[in-house]
């Protein structure tokens, strides 16, 4: 009581809160003067859960249709998912979130098949990937 709250305690308190999903972080910037961001960065690697810090993925493995878990290390088999492919000066871009594996900057362009998902519509650019 009457006592300052130092931050150094607060960061682990706000982190596991966070974690049981019984509190949500706010923060307010604007990417278009540069205001605020580093905190946002800085708050994403203190209070969001880690690759470790989350149970493995379950999917259908779209070659085989068996399910299979995929944990979040780079010895695991490549797993991925295009969530937006959108032209950009005349230059194809995906964004993707990585489950699992590794892929090199070399390989991505172009160089892998994608089948679409059974959530996402034939027309859609959203993509399930998988590499073997």
């Amino acid at each position: 009581e009457g006592e300052e709250i130092q931050a150094d305690e607060l960061v682990p308190v706000i982190r596991r809160l966070t974690l049981e999903l019984r509190v949500v972080p706010v923060f307010c910037g604007s990417a278009l003067k540069n205001k605020g961001i580093q905190p946002l960065l800085d708050a994403i690697v203190s209070y969001l859960p880690s690759p470790l810090d989350v149970p493995p993925i379950e999917g259908e493995n779209p070659r085989t249709g068996e399910r299979e878990k995929r944990s979040s290390s780079e010895q695991e088999p490549l797993s991925a998912l295009a969530f937006k492919i959108f032209m950009d000066q005349g230059r194809k871009l995906t964004y993707a979130r990585i489950y699992s594996g590794r892929m090199s900057g070399k390989r991505f362009p172009g160089s892998f098949p994608c089948t679409p998902t059974k959530e996402t519509a034939s027309n859609s650019p959203v993509r399930g990937i998988s590499w073997p």
